[in-house]
């Protein structure tokens, strides 16, 4: 099956594209809320999508399996494997989707007096449980159609239209809940959005793989089987990461108090618009890293994977480095005095650092994947989990929101940067001294030149002293990379900077 190259650049773009509209409306979105709602019932809301977004690991893992088998079966044009593994993958993700369903009535019936006090509220919160566990067990049996979008490398017309769905939404939200609507009718919007894109998502597959057949027969036990076996230890991964990306914020509203979820919650989006543009700019390790595997090149693999965490360490020094000087200012800009904007910065210090060091480790987890060892990088983030929650257990009672981001950002990033990096080169020879030393000294010279500018930019008093000094703090963190890459790496930057542009070029023509 022939793929057109123009698709492939079009689809990356509108990809692109579709996370910077995302953002931009998620970032405008947050000020709003709070403002109109109100910092109690925005942090409701923040509540029930953290309980609600746990669902998602009823997903076990199988998505990533589904759309691996689906997508090979299509290329090769076994078409009828491929309706296989829809098939059965359907057959299983509408038990899970009804599993969901009793999931969230559960969770109405007996988590929801847990989460609040007030009879009003305690109605609100199983209001919206219901109507987004609804929503999440409709969506459900379409993830068994992924891997067709994958095979026929269409993701430029799914990106358009959720892209589009995202803008509606955000025009449906800024009306009714600007006109005095609340929680009940933002659940509402959500899911009629989530409907009609899901169907629209089954009924585009649909005409893509013309083959596509429905059928009993095409549901198989053994491919039930292959895809378990493949999914377990993705599902462990994710299940944790899940874990420690919502449990922070529940043990926030049980220890504290619902309002301190909003002020921490800021600080948790800030942080979370960095790693996205950090994974959407370097996430593609995993097909470089299978590539080279294949072909057994281990000494590329090797410079590839260093090549990789220093560019994670970059990302992490620049971003870093902007939230410490300009972070405070950023976030009063952002939602003014509606919170206490100045704990919100102390969190988002923590959270960031700790993030985004952390992520600094994905292309030792790619790596990990390819060569079929993930199951120890299960391991150690079941492992992090509990250490994670013991910390906070002590922490957030005695530090507060500031607690929470501690344990659940920098001390799940020690210990995931110094064990991950031990687990890889049991298997593969990596020149980790190198990365060490280059490394470290980058980051001193980042600590210097961060401290150094935070002299002169002491507070910026609104979004054009933010926009004036961002670039001078990112201009003086990329001085360093003469520190961090070797002339053969600067060589390998200049070329990917060189063909992202004519990426973009070929794609406006």
């Amino acid at each position: 099956m022939n793929v057109n190259k123009t698709i492939l650049i079009r689809g990356s773009t509108l990809r692109v594209i579709q996370t910077f509209v995302g953002m931009g409306i998620g970032f405008w979105m947050l000020p709003f809320l709070i403002t109109n709602l109100g910092k109690h019932d925005y942090a409701l809301w923040v509540l029930v999508a953290s309980v609600v977004f746990s669902y998602y690991f009823l997903d076990l893992g199988l998505s990533h399996a589904v759309t691996r088998y689906v997508a090979r079966y299509i290329y090769v044009e076994e078409y009828e494997r491929a309706n296989k593994i829809i098939n059965t993958s359907l057959f299983i993700y509408s038990i899970l989707a009804i599993t969901v369903f009793t999931a969230t009535v559960f969770a109405a019936l007996f988590i929801a007096p847990t989460m609040v006090e007030d009879s009003h509220d305690l109605k609100t919160v199983q209001a919206i449980l219901l109507i987004s566990g609804l929503s999440i067990s409709f969506e459900f049996p379409s993830k068994a159609f992924p891997g067709v979008i994958s095979a026929y490398m269409r993701h430029d017309t799914v990106a358009i239209v959720r892209t589009i769905a995202q803008i509606i939404r955000a025009i449906a939200i800024y009306f009714f809940i600007g006109n005095g609507f609340g929680l009940v009718t933002l659940a509402i919007i959500s899911f009629v959005s989530n409907i009609i894109t899901t169907i629209f998502f089954i009924y585009y597959t649909s005409t893509l793989f013309k083959q596509l057949s429905f059928g009993r027969k095409f549901i198989s036990k053994s491919d039930i089987k292959e895809l378990f076996h493949f999914s377990k230890w993705t599902f462990i991964s994710d299940m944790t990461r899940l874990y420690k990306d919502k449990m922070d914020i529940w043990l926030i509203a049980s220890f504290i108090s619902a309002s301190a979820v909003t002020i921490y919650y800021v600080a948790v989006r800030l942080t979370e618009y960095a790693t996205q543009l950090a994974m959407q700019a370097l996430g593609i390790t995993g097909p470089i890293f299978t590539k080279l595997y294949a072909k057994k090149e281990i000494d590329k693999i090797n410079t590839t994977l260093i090549f990789f965490v220093k560019m994670y360490l970059l990302i992490f020094a620049v971003f870093t480095s902007g939230f410490y000087t300009l972070g405070e200012s950023f976030i009063y800009a952002w939602v003014g005095d509606e919170i206490d904007y100045k704990l919100a910065y102390q969190c988002l210090l923590i959270l960031s650092t700790g993030k985004l060091f952390a992520l600094s480790t994905s292309p030792f987890i790619s790596l990990l994947m390819t060569i079929k060892k993930h199951k120890y990088e299960a391991y150690l983030s079941a492992f992090d989990s509990i250490v994670a929650t013991l910390s906070a257990l002590y922490l957030i009672p005695t530090y507060g929101i500031l607690g929470a981001a501690i344990a659940f950002s920098a001390i799940v990033a020690i210990i995931r940067s110094i064990v991950i990096p031990l687990i890889v080169i049991n298997f593969i020879d990596i020149d980790i001294k190198h990365l060490i030393y280059r490394g470290s000294i980058f980051l001193l010279y980042s600590l210097l030149m961060t401290v150094i500018i935070n002299q002169f930019i002491q507070n910026a008093s609104g979004w054009l002293e933010i926009l004036y000094y961002s670039p001078i703090i990112a201009t003086a963190i990329l001085g360093g990379t003469i520190f961090l890459f070797d002339r053969e790496e600067r060589l390998k930057v200049l070329e990917w900077v060189t063909h992202k542009i004519n990426k973009t070029k070929e794609s406006t023509l």
